[in-house]
């Protein structure tokens, strides 16, 4: 246990990425219990990518900006700054994302915005991260669930497209 604990510490944090499966929860008709159950083939991306496994499942062509402009993405406030969340939304709107839609706020503030890739698809979140100009890109399923992508809109992009909008 000790041994675990010491390699935590060493690990570079902006190195560290944590990705849930994507998948849904099962229904009281498939389990008593609750299971996550993943679904194996949007899983193939996050192995291949994480694990570098070939000719597992199919792939999707992330690569592509349009292809990226039909994800799911959720977007958060995360400011101070009111009605930053819905500014993105429509920011995202006008410049070509056509599954854009608000989440409820950030739990907490932060002062850079944040590209969540929710399913490990960090290219595409790379992608996004790259339209905004800002922020950072993490892999990690904090955000909202049921989305492909989410975007917590820190201080850095509210304040500057918020209050002075360009």
């Amino acid at each position: 246990m000790l041994a675990l604990a010491n390699f935590g510490l060493e690990i570079d944090r902006d190195a560290f990425q944590m990705v849930m499966l994507p998948g849904r929860f099962s229904t009281t008709a498939e389990f008593e219990a609750s299971y996550w159950l993943p679904d194996w083939e949007a899983s193939a991306t996050i192995l291949q990518t994480f694990f570098q496994t070939e000719g597992v499942g199919m792939y999707a062509d992330n690569a592509s900006p349009r292809y990226v402009a039909n994800l799911r993405i959720a977007v958060q406030n995360a400011s101070e700054i009111s009605g930053a969340g819905a500014d993105m939304v429509n920011h995202l709107r006008d410049n070509g994302f056509n599954n854009v839609y608000l989440s409820n706020d950030a739990p907490t503030l932060s002062r850079t915005t944040e590209v969540v890739a929710q399913r490990g698809d960090r290219e595409s979140a790379e992608i996004l991260h790259s339209m905004l100009g800002q922020g950072r890109v993490l892999s990690e399923s904090t955000g909202d669930l049921d989305s492909d992508l989410t975007v917590r809109v820190g201080q850095d992009w509210a304040t500057q497209w918020v209050e002075s909008p360009q």
